[in-house]
């Protein structure tokens, strides 16, 4: 028991898109970061063992960062924010919405389906292997998502780490490899222009 007047103030849950992102969605993707840089500073300093708590910290990292930014469709759905067109009646419409008219591919003008990738990547760390569907997903099982090393050549343009160092990859079932750090760029991007803000320096 605290004493009168000694307890701690609890703090408020978040209610606006800026206040989610600013609370748990920015900080989640940074946490994720570091925790991803780790990996490769211990792989570099030749010790093993702390490389692969390293890869245990960034797996829960990414799990908890892809968890918090794919929340954001939900909560848009259901705040219904002023910027948000009516007719939008499903969090999956709203997902395609901001999705068209924000999500670019590293701040370049070519269109990105992040987003929607992100829902894959979500159901699948939620539900380990997901069924097959009419509309195809683009990542079906939670072992697409790992650190491994993506060599030289075997990334995006432009995308993840250089020289082929290990970072957490998303494998999709074409077999395209795509750092997890730039879908989660990408998808923060995406909902803090649909917010009506300036992004910040990448990565940040």
């Amino acid at each position: 028991m605290f004493p009168p007047g000694a307890a701690p103030a609890l703090r408020e849950v978040p209610v606006t898109l800026t206040d989610r992102i600013d609370t748990l969605v920015t900080p989640t993707f940074r946490a994720f970061l570091t925790a991803d840089r780790a990996v490769r500073v211990a792989i570099s300093q030749g010790n093993g063992d702390a490389a692969n708590v390293a890869r245990s910290a960034a797996m829960l990292a990414a799990r908890q960062a892809s968890a918090e930014m794919h929340r954001l469709t939900d909560a848009v759905h259901f705040e219904r924010p002023v910027w948000l067109p009516e007719g939008l009646l499903t969090a999956a419409a709203v997902r395609w919405w901001v999705q068209e008219h924000y999500c670019r591919r590293l701040r370049s003008n070519a269109l990105s389906t992040d987003l929607d990738l992100l829902d894959d990547i979500e159901n699948a760390l939620k539900h380990i292997e997901l069924n097959p569907r009419k509309d195809p997903r683009r990542v079906v099982s939670e072992k697409a998502v790992l650190a491994s090393e993506t060599g030289y050549g075997g990334g995006e343009f432009c995308e993840g780490v250089y020289d082929g160092a290990e970072q957490m990859i998303v494998t999709l079932t074409d077999g395209t490899k795509r750092p997890l750090s730039a879908i989660l760029q990408n998808c923060l991007d995406a909902w803090t222009l649909a917010a009506g803000r300036t992004l910040p320096p990448i990565e940040q």
